[in-house]
This record gives C-alpha cells, sequence and structure tokens, in this order.
C-alpha cells in the first residue's frame, strides 16, 4: 500500500509528484548539527520534515541525514554552499547533497516508477512481450477435447523443494524477558535457511 498526500483535487488515478525521501548531507561540520541549521540547508534541496536519530545525537558525524519532501518535477540541488566568517576574512565550502531515493515520474501517465521516455502508453513498443509458453499452454487448453485444468498449480511444499526453515539469528540468551536487549526487538531478526 502507498500513501498519498491529499487535497481537494486529489484523483486516485494519479499519483502525486510529491515524495518523501532522506538526504544526506556527508563532510558537513557537526557543528551544523542543531535542528534549526540543517533544516535551513535543507530547505535548499524541499521542505525538511525531520533529521534522524543519528544527527541529532550526533553519533555520525561523518555525515548529517534529513527527511524531506521533494517535488519530483523541479529541479534538485547537487551541492549547497556554507560561508563563514573568521579572523581572516570570510571563507566559503561547498558540500554535496545525496538524495538516498528519488523515484522516477512519468509527466504523461502521473505514475511514479518511470520517466516520459519509457511510458509504455506513450511508447507501447517498450512492453515487454509474454512469454511463448504461455500462450502456447492456453491456446492447447482452449481446444475442444482437452478437458480444463481441474487444479490450479500451488506453491505448497513438497520432498523434492521444501519449505525454508525459518531460526532465529539471534543466540538464546538475547530472547526472552532479560538479556541485553530485555527481549526488545529479538523476533524481528530472522534468517532464511535452505
Amino acid at each position: 500500500m502507498r500513501t498519498f498526500k491529499w487535497s481537494t483535487w486529489f484523483d486516485s488515478e494519479e499519483e502525486t509528484s510529491l515524495v518523501v525521501t532522506w538526504i544526506s548531507l556527508p563532510g558537513l561540520p557537526p557543528t551544523y548539527f542543531g535542528e534549526a541549521q540543517l533544516f535551513s540547508i535543507a530547505a535548499a534541496a524541499g521542505r525538511p520534515l525531520a533529521i534522524d536519530v543519528a544527527t541529532k545525537n550526533k553519533t555520525r558525524p561523518s555525515c548529517a541525514r534529513v527527511k524531506i519532501e521533494i517535488d519530483l518535477l523541479k529541479e534538485h540541488p547537487k551541492r549547497f554552499q556554507i560561508e563563514a566568517a573568521d579572523e581572516t576574512g570570510i571563507k566559503s565550502k561547498w558540500y554535496p547533497f545525496r538524495y538516498d531515493f528519488l523515484p522516477k515520474y512519468c509527466t504523461n501517465c502521473k505514475l511514479q516508477g518511470h520517466e516520459l521516455s519509457g511510458c509504455w502508453k506513450l511508447h507501447p513498443e517498450l512492453m515487454p512481450e509474454k512469454e511463448q509458453g504461455n500462450e502456447k499452454g492456453k491456446e492447447a487448453a482452449a481446444k475442444p477435447g482437452n478437458p480444463p485444468n481441474p487444479k490450479p498449480p500451488t506453491s505448497l511444499p513438497s520432498r523434492q523443494n521444501p519449505a525454508p526453515k525459518i531460526t532465529n539469528s539471534i543466540p538464546n540468551f538475547h530472547q526472552g524477558r532479560g538479556g541485553r536487549n530485555g527481549g526488545r526487538g529479538a523476533r524481528n531478526w530472522v534468517r532464511m535457511l535452505r
């Protein structure tokens, strides 16, 4: 399920060009890690919404991260400049904006996930063709004299294809009430074994 910002002209057939994403500010000095400073910097890229916990606690001094709302139809700045005055004069330095994820947006069909150049509605020749095996199977089943398949194929485990085992990847002393984490979060760590 995907959620979109509601507006008066909301249309369920069209996706909005507004998206929430994280930007990283690598190399930014920790003196600028205050919420007011980061929101001021992030406002150049979009509407700032929040800063992550590591940035707020200053536990990752190499990079600050800010959650922003951005319009996919607008230009996205790649860098920003900070000017600071000291006893020798004014110095300036450029820092990059790194967008964690920017989906593509099609202005023709108003959907996220592809650009205008890859739109199937505008360029039907780009649509992938159906597999030959599926069409031949449908044609054979549709011929008179061939009974319809009474049982649909299932994906239940069999002896040849057993279901994967799910085991806990955290040692037993982390589980339960005691442990290092007080029993919180231990159930969320699983790994698949074949």
